[in-house]
């Protein structure tokens, strides 16, 4: 009798297994994932972006005409401490400038994610491996 009750128990459990995990995962399997891919390059050819570049290529000829004329009579340390000066404050100048156009940027990609029930976008140049509809993205 211990004989057979042995292999039934042990069946049972493994049924119970199989079927209640399977009734698990099942259960509470996560949704199917929508990816996006952006071309991040393209975003370089926003306007707003292009209208901040072309500024802060005037500043860097401001700051380098600045430094030519304010450096002359400087020692070597001297001029280091000023270039190091201007180019601090042409990346806050930078930082200030890119902010509303990066913000703009992330906002117009989370409004397309959401709305097409994307779960992730990723730039297509960084997919080392993916389906061949995302490779050609």
């Amino acid at each position: 009798m211990k004989k057979i009750i042995i292999p039934i128990i042990a069946v049972l459990i493994i049924a119970g297994l199989f079927f209640g995990g399977k009734y698990i995962y099942e259960r509470y399997k996560s949704p199917a994932s929508q990816v996006a891919s952006i071309k991040q390059e393209t975003l370089f050819e926003l306007k707003e972006f292009k209208d901040v570049q072309k500024k802060l290529e005037e500043d860097n000829i401001k700051a380098q005409q600045y430094f030519a004329q304010n450096s002359q009579n400087l020692n070597e340390k001297q001029k280091e401490m000023l270039y190091f000066q201007i180019q601090q404050e042409l990346e806050k100048k930078r930082a200030e400038l890119l902010k509303p156009v990066y913000d703009k940027i992330s906002l117009a990609i989370s409004n397309v994610a959401f709305d097409g029930k994307y779960t992730v976008v990723v730039d297509s140049k960084v997919i080392a491996f993916g389906a061949r509809i995302l490779q050609m993205m």
